[in-house]
């Protein structure tokens, strides 16, 4: 049952969306030649998603970080890029099976960085323990394509910390549509790694569109400009592709390089 209201939401997010939408004012990259990003904070020497690797990048001189966002059984927003508990810390199952209590005794980055591992990070922890002028890029990952729990609680810690740099991304276009319609103020990035989901744009009506970086090309750069999205693409570190992206007037950029190298292209 629950499912169909879901669905026949979405449909209604749809129609509103295609026939009534209009563009939200204002763009992160109006008073910025570039916004970098930095992937899952700086990971050179630290597991990703933690507290420790988004100090990095800000020390690094980053002022914006990307960062993936999971929710727990209590729903409690968490920073992992997995559900799966066993491919980045010492625990079994899965974090949204499992209560936020039982987090305090895990470890992540036991493979990437067995000697330096830390703390799997709430998100409310972290925004807490950031400056103010900090950008964020919020990646919601779901586990199913109507698992829209983590909604509301992110928008009240925004609401709470009066958090103002951000953006809110998924691969999920039915959260994304769900978002613009109950929250039409939040500026949204619509992350893709295929051509074949774009057509989801002409609906959901994102802000951003975030593509894989070896999907840009003219013509997306094009239809970027048609439909007046801007493009904030993922993961560009070398040299040649940064320089790609400025000389193409690609604003935003998520990076595991470090900011000094970024600062002298």
């Amino acid at each position: 049952m629950i499912e169909l209201f879901l669905f026949v939401s979405f449909v209604f997010v749809l129609v509103r969306h295609r026939f009534y939408w209009k563009v939200t004012e204002g763009s992160i990259f109006e008073k910025e030649n570039n916004v970098f990003m930095a992937h899952r904070g700086q990971t050179y020497n630290v597991p990703e998603n933690t507290l420790e690797s988004f100090q990095d990048a800000i020390k690094t001189g980053f002022d914006w970080i990307e960062l993936d966002l999971v929710t727990t059984k209590d729903g409690i927003i968490v920073c992992s890029h997995n559900f799966d508990l066993e491919r980045e810390t010492n625990g079994k199952g899965w974090i949204n099976e499992t209560d936020s209590a039982a987090l305090d005794y895990l470890r992540t980055g036991v493979y990437t960085h067995p000697s330096n591992t830390k703390e799997l990070p709430l998100l409310k922890n972290v925004v807490l323990s950031l400056p103010k002028t900090v950008g964020y890029n919020f990646e919601l990952k779901t586990f199913t394509l109507f698992d829209f729990s983590m909604i509301r609680p992110l928008m009240a810690l925004i609401k709470e910390e009066k958090i103002e740099k951000y953006v809110v991304s998924s691969f999920n276009p039915f959260l994304m549509g769900i978002i613009k319609l109950f929250y039409p103020f939040v500026k949204t990035g619509f992350l893709l790694e295929e051509r074949k989901y774009l057509w989801f744009t002409h609906w959901i009506h994102p802000n951003y569109l975030h593509p894989r970086a070896d999907m840009v090309d003219d013509e997306l750069i094009k239809l970027s400009i048609d439909h007046n999205i801007e493009i904030l693409v993922w993961t560009v570190n070398s040299t040649g592709g940064i320089q790609w992206c400025k000389d193409n007037n690609i604003k935003g950029i998520i990076t595991d390089s470090d900011a000094h190298s970024i600062n002298y292209i």
